[in-house]
């Protein structure tokens, strides 16, 4: 494996008087040759949710310079509801341009609440991202259809618009 990255974020919020939340996280990743291996694991608590813990293993394969496909799987684990979480995604992205790049994807979860270990939801999209200023301006565009157990696995649409500040 490569360096291990290790990062803590203590967060604090005024939203209905104080709210604190901490985040410990370690990942690296490891190339070699095609294969990408990016492991992750993260301990987190929030005042209003209690502790968790979120283990992440990605598995990538670069096909080309330009498209690399993923297979990625987490499993989230929480204590004050007793409740866990696996999301399973397999996608591929492609690099349009040095600064450009899209990601076709299927994502399913499942967890074991109420009642039992079921599926709640998969989801198609395509995400659009632009590195519009490098270390300081990226955004991400991503419509998607998402078929959840609250709805009958009825189809459904979205559009994400997201935008990260860095600084």
């Amino acid at each position: 494996m490569g360096d291990v990255n290790v990062t803590f974020r203590p967060r604090i919020q005024l939203k209905n008087g104080f709210e604190t939340a901490h985040l410990l996280k370690f990942d690296s990743t490891a190339e070699v040759r095609d294969f990408i291996v990016r492991p992750r694991f993260e301990l987190f608590a929030r005042s209003d949710a209690g502790t968790g813990e979120l283990l992440g293993l990605e598995l990538g394969y670069e096909l080309s310079d330009k498209l690399v496909l993923m297979l990625t799987n987490e499993q989230e684990y929480r204590d004050y509801e007793n409740k866990l979480s696996t999301n399973h995604e397999i996608s591929l992205s492609q690099a349009l341009e040095e600064d450009k790049f899209l990601k076709y994807a299927l994502l399913y979860e499942s967890s074991n609440k109420p009642d039992s270990f079921h599926l709640i939801e998969y989801v198609f999209y395509v995400s659009f991202t632009h590195v519009a200023l490098k270390d300081m301006l990226h955004y991400n565009l991503t419509p998607r259809v998402f078929f959840n157990e609250d709805y009958s696995f009825r189809p459904r649409t979205g559009f994400n618009i997201g935008l990260d500040f860095i600084f």
